[in-house]
């Protein structure tokens, strides 16, 4: 019933759908994306898995990331900002909630567009600003940018 749901809100987006996906749910969503980019729906995509989209804005979240985060079964659509569908996805078994409430789209919405963000401002920074980074928040960037430096003798770990 979710990818279904999800379906349907794809089909009736007219203008963003903002995704976080599992290869599975990619897979199983996948026509329905590329008919929603086809009509000029804007797609901002958070993949979690190593499956692959061809259209719209697309980062790959690392898997370790999205472990820790609870995101590595996780599928959310939030489409043209009134109407989100989290769900964590089993094979064979989904917990979902579906809302129109303006709050929670909104955080749905921001999840997404934030990670984006974050995915393209991390391809843009360069060692002078990497030397910056206290070591925590180097290993981020080296854990979601797949970059890596050797280790500066920086001891703040904040």
């Amino acid at each position: 019933a979710v990818p279904g749901y999800a379906r349907d809100m794809l089909t009736h987006a007219q203008e963003e759908a903002m995704l976080v996906l599992t290869d599975s749910n990619l897979w199983a969503l996948h026509d329905d994306i590329i008919a929603a980019y086809e009509r000029g729906v804007s797609i901002g995509a958070l993949l979690t898995g190593s499956a692959h989209l061809e259209v719209g804005e697309v980062s790959h979240h690392p898997p370790l990331e999205s472990e820790l985060h609870k995101l590595a079964d996780s599928l959310v659509v939030v489409v043209d900002e009134q109407e989100v569908l989290i769900a964590n996805s089993q094979p064979s078994d989904y917990t979902a909630t579906v809302t129109t409430n303006a709050n929670m789209v909104q955080i749905g919405r921001q999840f997404v567009w934030m990670e984006l963000f974050t995915h393209r401002i991390l391809t843009q920074l360069g060692p002078d600003l990497l030397d910056r980074l206290t070591p925590r928040d180097r290993s981020v960037f080296e854990s979601i940018s797949g970059h890596s430096k050797t280790p500066s003798t920086d001891t703040d770990h904040k």
